[in-house]
């Protein structure tokens, strides 16, 4: 999938820069008010994370946002922050990851530069490691300083499929993992997440219109198709015949043909 230009935007436009004292990085919306980040972006205020601000900039609307600290897995790196300022746009996140194994992956955020405030960097994924704690590996691409709490797009399922969160090995090295959105529903679950993730997407179908428009499992591409084939109960179908067309329309299980 070649993401267009409409579909770079929505992502662009569903992430934060974050902007700590001490270090730099990137978060994204999962519902209006709920953003998931790498948890040592957020860290180096240690026992107070719960009740400072965290100030992070909006990409497109070029504004500074506060955000909370809801709560937080330091074994997974990540957080989930809060802000008053609700978004309209938020990522629409795989709940099963499956084929990542040599899966072809983008992700947006906002690395330390002097030239650029904001990148697309693309990823191949190897698959999800061994251990308790299970991370999305990659076997290309760079995760620099800055991508730690990116949101991972798999090209082919067009949804999150983890978020990055690239750790220093040494003052030399610099390994990228992610953390599988499988889970992230699980671990944040008495906050209902999940719920408010879906409610989101099921009034607000931007993602799904732009990323799945051709995708017949998805349920507002069928419902607007629907409504356009339908008048009333009558489903309308038409059948070309020797240069005649058959209208016929079923109502109610029986069918009715019209000549014209």
């Amino acid at each position: 999938m070649k993401l267009s230009q409409n579909q770079q935007s929505l992502i662009i436009n569903s992430t934060l820069e974050i902007l700590n004292m001490d270090t730099q990085g990137t978060g994204f919306f999962l519902a209006p008010d709920l953003v998931l980040t790498a948890y040592h972006v957020v860290s180096s205020l240690k026992n107070e994370i719960k009740d400072k601000d965290i100030v992070a900039k909006h990409f497109q609307k070029q504004e500074n946002i506060n955000l909370k600290v809801l709560d937080y897995y330091d074994e997974l790196d990540i957080a989930l922050l809060q802000t008053q300022n609700a978004s309209d746009t938020c990522v629409m996140m795989e709940e099963k990851n499956e084929n990542l194994l040599e899966s072809k992956c983008i992700a947006w955020g906002y690395p330390i530069s002097d030239i650029s405030k904001g990148e697309f960097e693309n990823f191949e994924c190897m698959g999800l490691t061994g251990g308790n704690s299970k991370f999305v590996k990659f076997k290309k691409g760079n995760a620099r300083r800055g991508y730690s709490g990116s949101p991972l797009i798999n090209l082919d399922s067009g949804k999150v499929c983890g978020i990055i969160i690239a750790r220093i090995l040494d003052q030399h090295c610099l390994e990228g993992f992610a953390v599988p959105s499988s889970i992230i529903f699980d671990i944040f679950k008495n906050y209902n997440l999940k719920e408010r993730h879906y409610k989101f997407h099921n009034n607000n179908p931007k993602w799904q219109n732009l990323f799945f428009k051709n995708d017949e499992n998805n349920k507002n591409y069928e419902d607007n198709k629907k409504d356009k084939n339908n008048i009333g109960n009558i489903n309308i179908k038409e059948i070309k015949n020797n240069g005649k067309v058959n209208i016929i329309g079923e109502i109610n299980s029986d069918s009715v043909t019209f000549t014209m």
